[in-house]
């Protein structure tokens, strides 16, 4: 995973570090404060790497919290799409 010091990096506009990239809109009427994005990179050497940002806004307690529900929903939805295929399970 790809970790400069961050110290030595410039912070610029999101916008302008993942141009090309697009996510779904976020809900009418709401503002940005902060963001954790983990992003897949192609490295130099041709072999693809990732790279976590993080605004400075957020502390590692809302870090931990978020990374924690998210791998509850996925292992959640995992789960539930393993329930659909199996003939045994009854409809709720």
């Amino acid at each position: 995973m790809s970790t400069p010091d961050e110290s030595s990096v410039p912070a610029l506009p999101v916008g302008q570090v993942l141009a090309g990239l697009s996510i779904p809109a976020l809900p009418e009427g709401t503002t940005p404060r902060g963001l954790l994005a983990f992003v897949q990179l192609n490295e130099p050497d041709g072999s693809t790497g990732w790279s976590v940002r993080v605004t400075s806004d957020l502390d590692d307690d809302e870090i931990l919290g978020i990374l924690i529900g998210y791998t509850h929903r996925l292992k959640q939805q995992a789960a539930d799409s393993w329930d659909e295929g199996d003939p045994t399970r009854a409809d709720d």
